[in-house]
């Protein structure tokens, strides 16, 4: 660089500031799911509420009895047989009552009916307060099912609440002393939806009144094979171009995996090893008594036996890994590099398609990496499933566009010492867009050493580093 310019084939340095790493970064975003699912959910439950006491507001200033927390429809026909019954107690009505018993049968049948009505308001809040922490992930499905509970599937529970299991209004029919309630009954189809269902059901008699608790409970479904479910992500993912860019792709993501669905996993791949018989949910048990004649901590006495029976995390992580591997596979791929053979930076090679790369902080950027090259005596080596590792410091090369619009090579050196942050974060990029023989080429070029020798993955594990 001579007078604040950059010289055609140089490239001027830059320096790094602090970044996130790759499980900061993921958590965030995580975080920031949930936070959106919950303030939908929010949403719907507060607007919900606002509309249940618009509606209580205007129920009380038309009935004359207690109409708290029923639901409308229960609240119109019970205000229908009042009326029914106020007409039979007019002489000249042609439904008179003929006698005091039949009266009675009146009254206990209309206190029947409220009590009904009234049992049904009671299920609201905790049916209500169930469905929406499985649907907000506050409380988790049991291990190895999931709820297929939402918050478009809250609404739908409201909206049917308000029609107390009836499709329409409820007839009220029969004579004095012997009154009847009945209407077309609400079903819930496969899809969810509730659907007129048969008609002249009685009021106490129908199927969603009887069994309220059925009415707000989500459908828990088996959850698919876990390692086929990834195999077939992984077959589908055309990014993956091959076994060794899958196996990085796993590497990275297997710490998104949330710990539900984590334990789901662990339990199909005990099942696997110890038959369908075998009982998961003992192994918490055995933990504890364990733990108690120990006198250590149920925790680690699980972790061991987990350990034991091959389904730790690392043990998991392993099969994830594989599993992306199998997908792939089965897919077919075709061996190919991902560098130009026809770009060069500054004679050296350069990836075919740039890496894109991001790193929050003050001194952050966000750039396009064309090209990497080794540090001082920096080691590349590969991984047991193909993917490239690096240890030692690195130099990437990256796009960047100045203010005139001028698009520009400049480099940044990042070093676990200096930056582990970053360091860990460019290691995962890296592992996920190119192969072990493109960076071999690179390196070699650039006179690095190249370390073929099979090297476990823990070595560059971010998480062990930091122990």
């Amino acid at each position: 660089m001579a007078n604040g310019r950059i010289l055609p084939g140089r490239v001027a340095p830059t320096r790094i500031g602090e970044g996130k790493t790759y499980s900061e970064m993921l958590n965030e975003q995580l975080a920031f799911i949930q936070e959106q699912r919950e303030k939908n959910l929010t949403q719907v439950i507060e607007q919900d509420q606002r509309n249940r006491e618009f509606r209580q507001r205007q129920l009380e200033n038309i009935y004359d009895f207690d109409i708290s927390g029923l639901a409308p429809t229960h609240v119109k026909a019970l205000s229908k047989l009042q009326e029914k019954m106020a007409n039979s107690l007019n002489p000249n009505s042609e439904d008179a009552y003929q006698n005091s018993q039949q009266l009675i049968a009146d009254i206990a049948f209309l206190n029947n009916a409220y009590a009904e009505a009234s049992g049904w308001a009671q299920t609201y809040g905790p049916g209500n307060t169930n469905y929406s922490n499985l649907a907000s992930g506050a409380v988790s499905a049991p291990v190895g099912v999931r709820s297929n509970a939402s918050y478009e599937g809250l609404q739908r529970l409201n909206e049917a609440w308000l029609k107390g299991g009836f499709d329409g209004d409820i007839s009220v029919g029969g004579s004095a002393g012997n009154r009847t309630l009945t209407g077309t009954s609400l079903t819930r189809n496969i899809d969810g939806d509730f659907i007129p269902g048969d008609e002249g059901v009685d009021f106490f008699n129908n199927p969603i009144l009887n069994n309220p608790s059925a009415f707000w409970a989500p459908e828990m479904l088996p959850i698919a094979d876990l390692h086929n479910e990834y195999a077939l992500a992984a077959f589908n993912n055309a990014s993956l171009k091959n076994p060794e860019m899958a196996a990085g792709y796993a590497e990275l993501n297997f710490a998104s995996l949330l710990p539900n669905t984590l334990d789901s996993y662990r339990k199909q791949l005990y099942e696997k090893m110890e038959g369908m018989d075998a009982t998961f949910d003992q192994l918490a048990e055995i933990a504890q008594k364990n733990a108690e004649e120990n006198g250590s901590e149920a925790k680690v006495e699980l972790e061991k036996l987990y350990k034991k029976f091959g389904i730790d995390n690392e043990s998991l992580k392993e099969d994830y890994i594989k599993a992306h591997i199998e997908g792939v596979t089965k897919r077919g791929f075709q061996e190919s590099s991902y560098l130009s053979t026809e770009n060069l930076v500054d004679g050296l090679p350069a990836f075919a398609e740039p890496m894109k790369l991001q790193i929050t902080g003050a001194q952050g950027f966000s750039g396009d990496v064309v090209s990497i090259r080794p540090v001082g005596q920096a080691t590349l080596g590969v991984g047991s499933n193909g993917q490239p590792i690096i240890t030692g410091g690195i130099e990437l090369v990256y796009e960047m566009e100045t203010r005139d619009g001028v698009t520009e090579n400049r480099t940044m050196t990042v070093t676990q010492e200096d930056n582990p942050d970053v360091y860990d974060k460019v290691l995962r990029q890296i592992a996920t867009h190119a192969t072990f023989d493109d960076l071999k080429r690179m390196w070699t070029a650039s006179q690095g050493r190249v370390d073929v020798s099979n090297i476990s993955t823990s070595s560059v594990d971010p998480e062990k580093k930091k122990q």
